[in-house]
């Protein structure tokens, strides 16, 4: 059996003698989940292939180079709506909700319970539950990272202010945003605290996530939720509706961003590209009121046709992709997320990798400190109309940090009707 033309084989190549081999497509891009900077993307897959099979001589796995992020998911669907998509493919953030609801992915659990090779325990039990809608498991995670805070100590040195600590709170992160947001004597602010925030970020770190895993009930109108946006407007307000430059211009003091971003940006050679001015560590989320500061938890997902008539093959690949200790421990030198497997974290392997670099900052470089963070994050539930009901939400939302007038009345409006969305 040959591959179609355009796709790239990988491997070792297989004598002329030798009984024809399966042939497994994959589906992946060029760059990464995170949209950070990378050499060779293709370097993690083609060594986990070229791992793979020397030890199963009779499989050759394909993938077609040259896919770039952007162009990804219109190529996937393409393929699905011919009926040629891969046996193995990766799932974009945005793709998942839209694939689970026409059964394009294969149900996993079955294969997860029946074989051996795969136990849930050796996993972050976020790190699964990102795969997962409306209880079943359709995709696994091949890395994940969660949101951080990013801190510029020289803002806050200039200023005055120590580095904050862990367990820090809201109200240490509003009294340091005031304490550095200065104006000169024009109107114009030369520094701020922050840009933007996350309504989703800081209400995942006031233990109020306004979405219900059924899919069909909401809690924007929760007292901690209200809680939330009323912080998160009154930070806001420190800026005085002035443009906030990018946290690279060394102008504020906080940026919420990705574990993927610190370690892409907090080492060479990237480092160079930005932060490279100032000096900036990275820190858990400050926690709210009633909340413990816990981050939302991103995933690199991999899932298997629904279709495809390889499915055993595809499932013992993407098995060696995430449960295999040698492969994830290979993340850690070839991508810049955090390994699925528990295991890969705590072997010494990535602390040595961390190591090595020149290194942006401390703290969550530890990791004790991120494998904690990762143990304690929170996935936001996956169900039918959830994208939709985030643009509507989002809508909302950001009207009511740019002006909050009857907070509590709009909130319990917009309840209402995500309610009636979602039936």
């Amino acid at each position: 059996m040959k591959s179609k033309a355009g796709w790239a084989v990988l491997g070792l190549a297989l004598a002329s003698c030798s009984p024809e081999p399966l042939v497994l497509k994959i589906g992946v891009f060029a760059g990464n989940t995170w949209g950070v900077p990378s050499g060779d993307s293709y370097r993690f897959i083609d060594s986990a292939i070229a791992e793979y099979q020397e030890r199963h001589t009779g499989v050759r796995v394909v993938y077609r180079p040259g896919t770039l992020k952007e162009d990804y998911s219109e190529w996937l669907a393409q393929n699905l709506v011919k009926g040629t998509e891969p046996d193995l493919f990766a799932v974009l953030t945005g793709d998942f909700n839209t694939f689970a609801s026409i059964g394009a992915m294969e149900g996993l659990d079955r294969w997860i319970d029946q074989g051996s090779g795969f136990a849930r325990t050796d996993f972050y039990g976020t790190a699964l539950q990102s795969g997962q809608f409306q209880g079943r498991q359709l995709a696994l995670p091949l890395e994940v990272a969660p949101n951080l805070m990013f801190v510029n100590t020289t803002l806050l040195t200039q200023a005055g202010i120590p580095q904050p600590r862990d367990g820090w709170t809201w109200d240490d992160f509003y009294r340091i945003c005031a304490a550095v947001t200065r104006d000169p004597g024009d109107g114009a602010l030369e520094s701020f605290g922050t840009n933007r925030l996350s309504w989703r970020s800081f209400s995942i770190a006031n233990g109020a996530n306004p979405w219900d895993a059924s899919g069909v009930g909401t809690s924007f109108g929760s007292g901690a939720f209200a809680e939330t946006i009323a912080f998160i407007a009154r930070v806001q307000k420190l800026n005085r509706r002035q443009d906030v430059p990018p946290f690279d211009s060394g102008k504020v003091a906080f940026s919420a961003e990705l574990w993927s971003s610190f370690r892409a940006y907090g080492y060479y050679p990237y480092r160079v590209n930005r932060f490279s001015q100032f000096h900036w560590v990275a820190l858990p989320m400050p926690r709210g009121p009633h909340g413990r500061g816990n981050s939302e938890l991103l995933s690199s997902l991999m899932a298997i046709s629904s279709r495809s008539g390889k499915k055993a093959a595809a499932w013992d690949f993407l098995k060696f992709l995430t449960a295999n200790l040698k492969t994830q421990e290979s993340l850690v030198r070839y991508s810049y997320g955090w390994p699925v497997l528990k295991a890969a974290s705590r072997t010494g392997t990535l602390e040595a990798a961390l190591k090595n670099g020149e290194q942006g900052g401390e703290g969550v470089a530890v990791p004790q400190v991120i494998d904690s963070i990762i143990e304690e994050s929170v996935v936001t539930p996956r169900f039918r109309k959830f994208d939709a009901a985030t643009v509507l939400a989002d809508r909302e939302l950001y009207r009511i940090v740019d002006d909050p007038y009857n907070l509590q009345d709009r909130l319990l409006a917009l309840d209402k009707s995500l309610k009636e969305f979602l039936r």
